[in-house]
Parts: structure tokens; sequence; C-alpha cells
């Protein structure tokens, strides 16, 4: 199976693929207050993809909180 599975990444020009899951946690306040810092907290978990093709980085995130869900894309790396 891992000898195929080569095969497949090597066939579309692929060099690696990792898995990531990943946890963030934050506020958004209309202004800084260190007392209100750590109050109501908002939570966003997913998983996300990464691979290396034909030289080029590419990202697919599939994060999920309280607000819904949503994927976000990336092609190449901004610097």
């Amino acid at each position: 199976v891992a000898e195929i599975s080569k095969a497949l990444l090597d066939s579309f020009g692929i060099d690696f693929t990792q898995l990531v899951g990943f946890v963030e946690m934050g506020r958004v306040g209309p202004e800084f207050d260190l007392g209100d810092l750590h109050e109501d907290m908002k939570f966003t978990y997913g998983v996300g993809l990464r691979a290396s093709a034909q030289g080029l980085i590419v990202r697919a995130d599939l994060g999920a909180s309280e607000e819904g869900m949503y994927v976000q894309m990336f092609v190449a790396q901004p610097f």
C-alpha cells in the first residue's frame, strides 16, 4: 500500500504531504483592557492539509467554531 501511495503522489509531482490539527483561542474587543483580556474567550478547532506540489506549497484548512465552519486555502507562500 505504501508503494502504491508513493507512486500516486509522485505521478502528481507531490513531494510531501502533512496532516495538521490545530486549536486557536482568542478574543476581539473594542479596546485593550488587561482586566477583560482573558474573559469570554472564543475557540476555533480544525484540521489542515499541506502539500508541496510542483515546487509550490498548497494548504487547505477547515476550521469550526460556534460561529460556523470555514475553509481557507493558500497556494504558495507570501514570503
